[in-house]
């Protein structure tokens, strides 16, 4: 993804209630060697289209993980943006991971963030029935590598991280 400012994608498939664990790796990078910073992956509802100039987590539709200050940001009232602190920040060439388990009852699907193979804090619980990976990236000559995109029998999700944060979707 590159050559357009301020842009927001889903990447295919659809992941579907009771399809597992799904994990998706990504690296991104800025072509003008600068850290201009708008590195954002997501998660977002696969029923709703997307509007231009969306970013993940400014509605209930989705949850969004920036990278340049570490913040994960999920709107559900609209009012004002909800910045959620804890999780670290990433930087252009960073190997970014999101896990999503999609387990049938809605009550236990969950998102993990991971950072160069480390688990951060906050996560989430609740996902929608449907939802897609998503990415942003702000700038011109900024781009998005997908490294990695898989179904795993298993998760990568230990229970044992300091100040761990779980938030309602």
């Amino acid at each position: 993804m590159q050559d357009s400012s301020r842009h927001t994608v889903t990447i295919a498939p659809e992941i579907f209630a009771g399809d597992g664990i799904v994990r998706i790796k990504v690296q991104f990078e800025d072509r003008m060697n600068t850290d201009r910073g708008f590195r954002w992956i997501g998660v977002v509802d696969s029923s709703i289209e997307l509007p231009q100039k969306y970013y993940p987590g400014q509605d209930e539709a989705s949850v969004g993980y920036c990278g340049k200050d570490g913040s994960l940001v999920h709107n559900p009232t609209y009012k004002d943006d909800k910045y959620i602190d804890g999780n670290s920040k990433f930087k252009e060439g960073d190997e970014v991971t999101a896990e999503i388990n999609m387990t049938v009852e809605r009550e236990k699907r969950t998102l993990h963030f991971f950072v160069k193979g480390q688990q951060q804090p906050i996560s989430f619980i609740g996902l929608p029935d449907f939802v897609k990976f998503c990415v942003q990236r702000k700038f011109m000559s900024q781009l998005v590598k997908i490294i990695s995109l898989e179904k795993v029998p298993s998760p990568t999700v230990v229970s044992d991280i300091p100040n761990a944060q779980v938030i309602e979707w």
